[in-house]
């Protein structure tokens, strides 16, 4: 709506050219921003997003005998974390489950998966849903991804998830819906990333 002067000569007319300036305007009569230009993280300090560390206590999930974990994975939920745990070596690396009954806190049941059905040496979980993927070791020294189903804390014999050509795949990220995987090709003396859409037989 342009607002003119009524019963006066015509003056010149309001400038069309402009671009518009769109108000969201609450319930109660107030002015606020478009929801693009709002703050998402409002409590971000300058220089990081995280203003006070964990608790460290809270994540020491395995005894001193694995001395090295990594590879970790934690539930939109923040009550299963997934990560792979080894001894000094690395030539024995599991993948353990954790999990707590809040989305914060300290994890009070921590257990590797069954080795009869995982296998031993498998790295890189992500999860969408209740399906896990991960990487494991084959001949030749390449790597594969498979997937299993996370029932509880206990996962299902893995599937060999097929992906394009005789590559040694490893590092998946799986996209929130499980549609979408995102995983490393390693080619001997190049690495790359590569995005595969999921699909079932």
């Amino acid at each position: 709506m342009f607002d003119q002067p009524a019963f006066l000569a015509s003056t010149e007319g309001p400038d069309r050219g402009f671009d518009p300036i769109l108000l969201h305007v609450s319930p109660g009569g107030q002015e606020r921003p478009p929801r693009s230009y709002a703050a998402r993280f409002p409590n971000l300090v300058p220089n990081g997003m995280f203003q006070t560390p964990t608790n460290d206590s809270e994540l020491s999930l395995v005894s001193s005998t694995r001395q090295f974990q990594e590879g970790a994975f934690l539930t939109d939920d923040g009550r299963k974390l997934l990560f792979v745990a080894g001894d000094s070596t690395y030539d024995s690396e599991d993948l353990y489950i954790a999990t707590r009954s809040t989305s914060s806190g300290t994890f009070t049941s921590v257990k590797p998966f069954d080795h009869n059905v995982v296998g031993t040496n498998e790295c890189c979980p992500t999860m969408a849903g209740n399906v896990v993927m991960y990487e494991r070791p084959i001949a030749g020294g390449k790597k594969e991804i498979v997937s299993s189903i996370l029932d509880g804390t206990t996962l299902s014999a893995p599937e060999l998830v097929v992906l394009p050509g005789t590559n040694s795949f490893q590092q998946p990220s799986l996209s929130a819906d499980g549609t979408r995987l995102v995983y490393v090709v390693n080619l001997g003396s190049d690495w790359h990333l590569e995005e595969a859409e999921l699909s079932c037989p």
